[in-house]
C-alpha cells in the first residue's frame, strides 16, 4: 500500500506573508481580541504587584532587590513614563508584607502566589480562544497543575531578568574595555539584539507551553520572532501616543493607574495578533496548531 505524501508547502513570497497579514487581522477582530486585552488589562492590575514581588525576589538574590528594582524602574519609565513606572512601583511595595504575624504571613503568601498566578490562567484562557482549542476539563488536579504552570512561568521570568541583568552587566564592562576598539553603535547594536532574543524566548516560551494545544516549535519560532518586532515597533508607538496624549492630567490622583491600563492594554493586543499570526502562519507553512485534549465524538443516536 502506497502512501499519499503530504502536499507540499507554498514558499513564503511577499503576497503570502501580505496575505497571512490580513488574515490574522481579521482573525483578531473575529476572536474579539480588543474584549480579550480589556479583562487582561483589568486582571494584571491585580497581579502586577504580586507578580513583579516574586520576579525581582528572584533577580535580586544575585543583584540585590534594590538595584533589581531601579533597574525595572527605569525600565519601566522608557516604557510608559514616570507616573506609570510609579503606580507599578506602589503596587509593587504593597504586595506583601511579612511583619504581620505568622498567619498574617502565610495567608498573605498564598494570595500572593494566587495573584501572580491569575494573570497567567487568565492569558492561558485568552491564547485558547485565540487559537480555537478546548482547555482541559476543570478539575482540582487540573487547577492545581495550571496554577504550578502559571508559578513556573513567574519565577522562569525571574531567571530570564536575572539573565538579562546578568548579560547587561557583562555587556557594559566589556564594552568599557574594548570602547577604543569598537564603536558605540556595534555595542549599542548588540544589546539590541540580545534584549530581542529575550522578548523572544519569553514569547515563545508563552506560545509553548500556556495554552493547551500541541505546537511545532518551528512555528513557536517564528511567531514569537514576528510579535517581537511587532512589540518592538508597538511599545514605542504606545509610548509616543502616551507621552504626547493628557491621559495622566486628564483622571487626576487615578492618572497613573489608567497610563498603566492603557499601556497594557494596548500591548496585550500586539499580543494578541502575534498569536493569530503564528496560527495563521502554522496553518499556511507548518503544522496546524492542535488541542492537547481531544474533543469526545457525540454519542450516536
Amino acid at each position: 500500500m502506497t502512501h499519499t505524501p503530504p502536499p507540499a508547502r507554498p514558499p513564503l513570497t511577499l503576497s503570502l506573508l501580505g496575505r497571512m497579514l490580513r488574515e490574522a487581522l481579521h482573525e483578531w477582530n473575529e476572536d474579539k481580541a480588543p474584549r480579550l486585552g480589556a479583562a487582561l488589562a483589568f486582571y494584571s492590575i491585580l497581579s502586577i504587584g504580586p507578580l513583579l514581588l516574586i520576579v525581582t525576589g528572584i533577580a535580586g538574590i544575585a543583584f540585590g532587590r534594590e538595584a533589581v528594582n531601579g533597574y525595572m524602574m527605569a525600565e519601566l519609565s522608557a516604557l510608559i513614563g514616570d507616573q506609570g513606572a510609579g503606580a507599578v512601583q506602589t503596587m509593587l511595595s504593597g504586595a506583601f508584607n511579612p511583619q504581620q504575624g505568622l498567619v498574617a504571613t502565610v495567608i498573605g503568601f498564598v494570595t500572593l502566589i494566587i495573584s501572580a498566578t491569575g494573570f497567567f490562567a487568565q492569558l492561558q484562557e485568552a491564547m485558547n480562544d485565540i487559537w480555537n482549542v478546548e482547555p482541559q476539563r476543570l478539575h482540582w488536579k487540573v487547577f492545581i497543575q495550571k496554577r504550578l504552570l502559571s508559578f513556573a512561568l513567574v519565577v522562569g521570568i525571574g531567571f530570564l531578568l536575572l539573565i538579562s541583568l546578568v548579560v547587561s552587566a557583562g555587556l557594559a564592562a566589556f564594552s568599557a574595555f574594548i570602547a577604543p576598539y569598537v564603536p558605540a553603535p556595534v555595542m549599542a547594536l548588540i544589546n539590541l539584539i540580545i534584549s530581542f532574543g529575550v522578548v523572544t524566548f519569553l514569547f515563545a516560551m508563552t506560545f509553548k507551553i500556556l495554552p493547551d494545544a500541541r505546537i511545532e516549535w518551528t512555528d513557536v519560532w517564528v511567531g514569537a520572532a514576528i510579535t517581537a518586532v511587532l512589540f518592538s515597533f508597538g511599545k514605542q508607538l504606545i509610548g509616543l501616543y502616551l507621552g504626547q496624549s493628557a491621559l495622566s492630567s486628564a483622571y487626576g490622583a487615578a492618572g497613573s493607574l489608567i497610563v498603566l491600563l492603557v499601556w497594557i492594554y494596548y500591548s496585550t493586543q500586539i499580543f494578541f495578533f502575534g498569536a493569530e499570526f503564528t496560527q495563521v502562519y502554522s496553518r499556511h507553512l507548518g503544522k496546524t496548531i492542535q488541542p492537547r485534549r481531544k474533543r469526545k465524538a457525540a454519542p450516536e443516536l
